[in-house]
């Protein structure tokens, strides 16, 4: 069995960074909520890439190593579950930004997470394809 490197990468090019980026993703985004997260999403045309932020509020989570665990948490299950959404905007030559919060104050394990970021992404796909 061959094993494929880059379809579970999360490369330092898909971590959104820029400052006006973020802005605009807040400003302009849509917004999917499913389970533990909500995701601010929006896409670009004629460009191939996808930037990924990830969150958890401090009003939320009070302590910094729980917030830092959440976001490890839905980072990791972004990577995992990631390549219909890279392989869809390759095809289809879609950029996207996506944002991806922690909405539920409870502790949540990986499963339940991994499941929420699977469903977002589903949805994400199939709304970009309407459009």
């Amino acid at each position: 069995m061959e094993y494929n490197r880059e379809k579970f990468s999360f490369s330092k090019a898909e971590k959104l960074k820029s400052q006006k980026s973020i802005a605009e993703l807040y400003h302009k985004g849509n917004r999917v909520s499913y389970g533990h997260i909500l995701a601010i999403y929006l896409s670009q045309k004629d460009c191939s890439t996808i930037q990924v932020l990830t969150a958890a509020a401090k009003r939320l989570q009070k302590k910094a190593v729980d917030r830092n665990y959440s976001k490890r948490l839905i980072r990791e299950a972004y990577r995992l579950n990631s390549h219909t959404l890279k392989l869809m905007a390759k095809n289809q030559s879609i950029g996207l930004t996506i944002a991806f919060h922690l909405i539920k104050k409870e502790y949540i394990e990986f499963q339940a997470i991994e499941k929420d970021v699977r469903k977002i992404i589903a949805i994400i796909i199939s709304k970009v394809y309407e459009s």
